[in-house]
């Protein structure tokens, strides 16, 4: 057995790497499928994925797939915390933006809970139910627009914070 950097057998890399890239695999068919061909077991998994992440489930299961072929080949990532953090603050802050976008017809009508409700119920929205949780807040109190305005504000100071040397 070949050992990593980290110590960790490579066999055990390749376990990890073939369960995720089989789970990544069987989510993203029933995202891409619904019903055609799994029958109700499709729709069930692609009305809860798209129902928690919208949209986002798609290239979220895609990733995790060539995560999962890369561990598969005992291969790492290596990158900066700060670059990481990076990503990961533009990316929340950007499907925040699409979320207020593909609901802001209903965003003023309804309640919070029946906001949450009817995101969940639908096909297509940014974010899902995760990104409504934040997004209907922001919308209702600031206004989609000053909702847009803030969002691109601190998109632009993530970018910001992360070009600034430091020690």
């Amino acid at each position: 057995k070949q050992k990593n950097s980290l110590g960790k057998t490579a066999d055990l890399n390749e376990r990890i790497g073939l369960i995720v890239s089989v789970v990544s695999v069987f989510i993203l068919f029933c995202l891409t499928t619904r019903a055609l061909i799994l029958g109700v077991v499709g729709e069930f998994v692609y009305k809860i994925g798209t129902g928690v992440l919208g949209c986002f489930a798609y290239p979220l299961f895609f990733f995790t797939l060539v995560w999962a072929i890369a561990k598969m080949r005992n291969r790492t990532f290596s990158i900066k915390k700060r670059y990481l953090v990076l990503i990961f603050a533009v990316l929340f802050f950007t499907v925040q933006i699409l979320q207020i976008i593909t609901t802001n017809a209903v965003i003023s009508q309804l309640s919070y809970g029946d906001y949450l409700s009817s995101i969940y119920a639908s096909d297509l929205t940014a974010g899902g139910l995760l990104a409504s949780v934040v997004a209907y807040p922001l919308a209702r109190f600031l206004t989609p627009i000053g909702a847009y305005l803030l969002l691109g504000i601190a998109i632009l100071l993530s970018f910001i914070l992360a070009t600034i040397p430091y020690k």
